[in-house]
């Protein structure tokens, strides 16, 4: 009951106190402006949904926690050892929260209303991916190979 008590509250604070909070806060302070080439003329309205911006809190939340859990999954008196359990649950919870980033972000873009239009390069798309994928796999690896003391922690984040 408490492991997962855990679980849900770590899922929170790395999937929705940190990653959705700095996107969110990113994404309000976005100011629009109308160019020659757009045809607007001075500040140009940004408004969000609030579904898809709640939706898109659960989504890091919910996923964040499942990544979390196959990390911890593990035998503490392990804990120390890089072996094939620990690179196979590291490469699982790795994938799962870059995807939970991914899915989080693109669903905060789709939030947004307003009088312009939404265009995505595959190629930053892409590149968003494999940015969240290594944050990802940086982040966990040295939360789980660093002495486990509040600098270390404070570092892994």
């Amino acid at each position: 009951c408490w492991y997962w008590a855990l679980v849900i509250c770590a899922g929170w604070g790395v999937g929705v106190s940190t990653v959705w909070a700095m996107h969110f806060v990113g994404m309000v302070a976005l100011h629009l402006n109308g160019g020659v080439s757009s045809g607007a003329s001075g500040e140009i309205p940004v408004r969000f949904e609030v579904s898809f911006t709640v939706i898109s809190a659960l989504a890091a939340w919910l996923i964040s926690s499942i990544g979390l859990h196959i990390l911890a999954g593990r035998d503490v008196t392990k804990r120390d050892r890089i072996d094939r359990e620990f690179c196979i649950r590291l490469v699982a919870a790795t994938s799962l929260i870059a995807s939970g980033v991914v899915i989080m972000h693109y669903m905060g873009m789709i939030s947004q209303t307003g009088p312009f239009r939404t265009e995505y390069d595959p190629g930053i798309v892409f590149a968003s991916g494999l940015i969240a994928l290594t944050a990802a796999a940086v982040g966990l690896f040295l939360l789980m190979v660093l002495p486990s003391t509040m600098i270390t922690r404070a570092f892994a984040a």
